[in-house]
């Protein structure tokens, strides 16, 4: 996984892949840096974060959570099927 910033005051993007050819990846957690998180304008406060998979053709994934819930327990993310790849876009939502 890495995280990809579009220039000053551009979109963010998760990027996650499951390379394996036959296992699904399950129970993942990602943590964040402290530089990620103050990139995404998350360390402090408590602001409501959207990732939503830009990739997905039908019914994207999309998780929610708060500044400090990804601060304190990074962001868990959904089983991801083998040789799949999602790219989830990073918006700050309202509190």
């Amino acid at each position: 996984a890495f995280r990809r910033h579009e220039g000053t005051g551009g979109q963010h993007f998760l990027v996650v892949v499951n390379l394996h050819a036959q296992e699904t990846l399950r129970d993942v957690r990602m943590t964040f840096p402290p530089e990620a998180i103050q990139a995404l304008d998350a360390a402090g406060g408590d602001a409501s974060l959207e990732f939503c998979d830009r990739l997905a053709v039908r019914e994207p994934l999309q998780m929610k959570t708060t500044a400090s819930a990804l601060r304190a327990n990074g962001l868990d993310i959904p089983p991801l099927l083998p040789l799949t790849a999602c790219y989830f876009e990073v918006k700050k939502g309202s509190n």
